[in-house]
């Protein structure tokens, strides 16, 4: 009541108030006055206050204080404008501040991926919108992997950072049930790795968590050849045509396709569909599977046809 809010005004019209969710006001409720009267000296009748009681109590409805008083003798006030209520103040200022052309730096899990059934051990894949910081052990587990019927929790293993920190690996120690669905929640907050103070705060222990989604291979094998996406962390969409070790143990990939129409021949042997799978330009893996149409194929934006 006594102080101002920082960078407001003591006092001053309701469009310098600063944006709050609530502000509370007094008024007098009760007023208790002793007076005393006597005669002077001077045969003159003397009236003296020896004693006051103010009584005071809120005003305004409990839930919004100032706001509902101050309407009440004003009810073309722009009020509800500065006191915006419980939980709409973000709104209020990424709306102010978008005039201005800024936006709110968010944090956000874009998707959680279990890793194709023949990898071993199985691991989930976890993408952020932006880098995040360093995750570690910390003292106790980051993240817990459960079945959301029973509750039942899947072991992790150890946990990497991927993908310049964009995204986290959980390496589990059993395998999911195929069948069964699956949620990862973060049990540490999860900090921006530019802006720490931005973050996803840890989930409770029942909470509703991440949807982990199955995945399958993004490539067709005939014979010792593959034909498929790779380089997930890429930033451009690559298609490699490749084949399998030869008797040296090597691997060659013929040809590779970018999405803005250049070619890249081989012999080579990065971005094969054979390779590592935890290779950078190695194979890739998603939700989208290989659909067959009229006189063609199409794997994830890739295309082939008659």
């Amino acid at each position: 009541y006594v102080k101002n809010v920082p960078g407001a005004p003591m006092c001053g019209c309701i469009e310098q108030m600063p944006t709050v969710t609530r502000a509370d006001c007094t008024k007098i409720e009760s007023v208790t006055e002793t007076y005393a009267l006597h005669v002077t000296d001077a045969n003159r009748l003397e009236l003296k206050l020896t004693s006051a009681d103010v009584g005071y109590s809120p005003c305004g409805e409990e839930e919004d204080g100032l706001a509902s008083h101050h309407i009440l003798f004003n009810p073309n006030s722009v009020i509800d404008e500065k006191l915006v209520g419980k939980g709409n103040c973000a709104d209020v200022i990424d709306n102010t501040m978008q005039e201005y052309g800024y936006k709110r730096s968010v944090l956000e899990i874009g998707e959680a991926l279990f890793t194709p059934e023949d990898v071993s051990p199985a691991r989930v894949l976890i993408s952020f919108n932006v880098a995040v910081a360093d995750i570690g052990s910390g003292d106790g587990p980051a993240f817990k992997v459960y079945d959301p019927d029973d509750l039942t929790e899947i072991p992790i293993k150890s946990i990497a950072m991927k993908q310049g920190n964009t995204a986290v690996e959980l390496t589990l120690s059993s395998a999911p049930n195929a069948d069964a669905m699956y949620r990862v929640s973060n049990l540490v907050t999860l900090h921006k790795r530019i802006a720490p103070m931005v973050t996803i705060e840890p989930d409770s222990d029942n909470g509703v968590g991440y949807d982990i989604l199955h995945t399958s291979w993004d490539h067709l094998t005939i014979g010792n050849w593959r034909l498929g996406f790779t380089c997930e962390a890429c930033s451009d969409s690559h298609f490699s045509v490749s084949s399998s070790e030869d008797d040296e143990g090597k691997l060659y990939t013929s040809q590779i396709f970018r999405d803005d129409g250049t070619l890249h021949p081989g012999p080579r042997s990065d971005y094969n569909a054979w390779g590592d799978n935890d290779a950078v330009d190695g194979p890739s893996y998603s939700v989208d599977i290989i659909a067959f149409g009229d006189y063609g194929v199409q794997i994830r934006d890739w295309r082939i046809r008659q």
